[in-house]
């Protein structure tokens, strides 16, 4: 299915963040469009702030700025942030 989101990249080891935006979305599979696409690793978390989920993904195929991964186990909720205020 088409869609038009944003969505985040985080890294499964070092959880960096990385803004993308997600085109197309199925149960299984997920395409994202990133500027920064040679800095995607292989294996991440796949976060949509507007359904507040993420996911395992694995990335199955790279072209231009395009990412296409399989989505692995099930959607979760996403964490709360954490803010912390400084005084």
């Amino acid at each position: 299915m088409r869609v038009l989101k944003s969505a985040k990249v985080v890294g499964s080891v070092n959880w960096s963040i990385i803004d993308c935006t997600l085109r197309e979305l199925t149960n299984e599979t997920a395409t994202i469009v990133c500027g920064h696409q040679a800095s995607i690793p292989n294996e991440f978390r796949l976060m949509i702030p507007s359904d507040n989920s993420i996911q395992h993904a694995q990335v199955t195929w790279r072209k231009d700025a395009l990412v296409g991964m399989k989505l692995i186990g099930n959607r979760e909720a996403a964490p709360k942030a954490k803010v912390k205020i400084l005084h």
